[in-house]
């Protein structure tokens, strides 16, 4: 296999200039199909506002009614509240505007795929990676979430674009936008913040470079400070330290990196609630009894962090291992799920698009293994290119990988994407039977490594968020629906079970409840959650000693838990018969 060429035509041409329109206008189509589809469904507010789509909309809400933070920076990463705040604000909706707004970004990003793979790889190439951008249902399912993706991928596309052209043309502006947006991108996620230093060396090892390495690099970290200053002083405001962004880089480093976790993706450990509203003081209280004191935020992200590297010192065969599956989930073609899952919305919801043969990202993939192997013999002048994929991948596998993670990816990895599949029209044109026999061999053995990179996956949170914003509007007969039908799919759903015995104690079919919450208990005999619930079903029941006793447990496992002591203060106070 030859390199693709090392630059573009000078100039669009008409013919393509129709082309990417049409690209354009058919993502958009689609966009548009998918949007009124989802908002149709009768359950669409109850599905979407959830976890951190809960957490995000009543941020944004909170800003809009005066409170300029909205997000406390001490756990939650703070733009993506502001901007669904503009959006609300500007659009006169709290979903149908910003949803619209967020897919129109997703059109915005297939065109900046264009011109990074076109300057990359010719035509062809940014035509390829358009249309893999435009048209994959995977990028319009995240961005119809109240969910941080759709922007992140537009910034990180922004960001390579400018970096990438800024260095070739000798643009030192376009190198500053390059250090903002990436800034900005690490604002939405905070991983991203690794990514900065990549692009340092890059502009260090890119060649050509018509701009010296000195001027450039002043220029990245202009546009850098130009976001993260500011961003540190409103910190500095809400906290007193100078925090860059959220302080859960600690406990997320520490879920995959533990003797715990062997599947490389987010497995929640059992003292953590399901509710992500609750996820920072339940990371305090389980960082407090492990160490034996009381923390602040920062000595708890610390705390697990150093738990995290104690991981990779005493295991390291282990460590390597589940970094090895991780590399595997961030090529695989499959969308590991969280709050949200690709296979709710296209099975349960029905969203035809979902089910529609087009790209998803098992061919993107694919193809950006071999447009990465292509693009090696020119390392140097698609330096930008290489090193901001590269160094994003390498924050996600850092940590844990999750669709909604690994998406924000995508414009880079769809544009060598259509870098490896210029590849192989070219040596098909030329009739060079053996690269073109060469470049297809890759394409299979890399897309039979797509298929390799799938765990187990967490669709049951998509049924239980569904019936847990039913049950909070009082609809408790709707919500025992979806989580009856998980249940029946998989009985041995600990997270289902015990979303069905606190529906039953509510209809006060205690009977159910015990079956329920034992089942759910044999399974996972720690889990913090179910362990108060079942204490509830005991003082329910008349057995208020078994209550006082299970809560008793809780408190010596968790002496820092203050929520749990005071429920057993409570429980304590409470008379027999209350």
């Amino acid at each position: 296999m030859n390199s693709a060429p090392a630059g573009p035509p000078a100039r669009v041409s008409s013919h393509e200039a129709i082309l990417l329109g049409v690209i354009l206008s058919a993502g958009a189509a689609l966009r548009v199909a998918y949007l009124l589809e989802l908002l149709h469904w009768r359950y669409a507010r109850e599905v979407l506002l959830v976890g951190d789509g809960r957490v995000y909309h009543e941020a944004a809400l909170r800003i809009l009614s005066g409170n300029p933070w909205g997000v406390p920076v001490s756990y939650q990463d703070p733009l993506y509240p502001t901007i669904l705040a503009l959006l609300v604000k500007f659009t006169g909706s709290d979903l149908a505007g910003p949803l619209a707004v967020q897919h129109a970004l997703g059109v915005a990003s297939a065109g900046l795929c264009f011109a990074i793979a076109r300057r990359m790889g010719g035509p062809v190439a940014g035509l390829v990676a358009a249309a893999l951008a435009a048209l994959s249902p995977v990028p319009i399912y995240y961005e119809g979430l109240i969910e941080k993706s759709a922007p992140g991928i537009f910034l990180f596309a922004l960001a390579t674009w400018l970096l990438a052209s800024g260095l070739a043309r000798g643009r030192a502006a376009r190198v500053a936008g390059a250090g903002a947006a990436l800034a900005l991108t690490a604002l939405l996620r905070g991983n991203a913040l690794f990514v900065l230093p990549v692009a340092g060396l890059a502009i260090a090892l890119a060649r050509p470079r018509p701009i010296p390495t000195g001027k450039a690099i002043v220029a990245l970290g202009l546009g850098i400070a130009l976001v993260l200053v500011p961003t540190m002083t409103r910190n500095r405001m809400i906290t007193g330290s100078f925090a860059l962004t959220a302080g859960q880089g600690g406990a997320n480093f520490w879920v995959g990196n533990n003797a715990g976790n062997r599947t490389g993706t987010f497995r929640p450990p059992p003292f953590l609630r399901e509710d992500p509203r609750h996820e920072e003081y339940d990371w305090r209280a389980e960082a407090e009894r492990w160490a034996g004191r009381t923390l602040d935020r920062g000595e708890v992200s610390r705390f697990w962090l150093r738990e995290g590297l104690r991981y990779w010192v005493e295991f390291p065969a282990a460590a390597m291992r589940n970094t090895g599956i991780k590399m595997l989930l961030f090529f695989s073609g499959y969308e590991l799920p969280d709050t949200q899952a690709y296979s709710f919305f296209r099975d349960y919801i029905g969203i035809p698009i979902l089910r529609w043969p087009l790209p998803a990202m098992g061919p993107t993939m694919a193809l950006a293994i071999l447009g990465l192997l292509v693009s090696l013999p020119l390392w140097r002048a698609r330096a930008a290119e290489l090193g901001l994929l590269a160094g994003y991948a390498a924050s996600v596998v850092f940590f844990f990988v999750l669709g909604r993670y690994r998406i924000i990816a995508l414009v880079p990895a769809a544009s060598f994407a259509g870098v490896g599949a210029a590849a192989i029209v070219r040596h098909a044109r030329r009739r060079e039977a053996l690269r073109f026999a060469a470049a297809v061999a890759v394409l299979v053995a890399a897309g039979f490594v797509t298929r390799l990179g799938r765990w187990p996956a967490r669709e049951a949170l998509s049924y239980i968020n569904l019936a847990v914003s039913l049950a909070r509007e009082g609809r408790y007969d709707e919500a025992a629906r979806p989580v009856a039908e998980w249940l029946a799919y998989n009985p041995q759903s600990v997270l289902a079970r015990e979303l069905e015995g606190k529906l039953a104690m509510i209809r006060g079919d205690l009977e159910t409840a015990e079956r329920d919450f034992s089942g759910a208990l044999a399974l996972a005999p720690q889990k913090r959650s179910l362990r108060v619930a079942m204490a509830r079903l005991r003082l329910r029941q008349g057995r208020r000693e078994e209550a006082i006793a299970i809560m008793e447990a809780l408190v010596r496992d968790r002496p820092y838990d203050t929520d749990l002591r005071r429920m057993l203060q409570g429980l304590r106070a409470s008379g027999p018969g209350r």
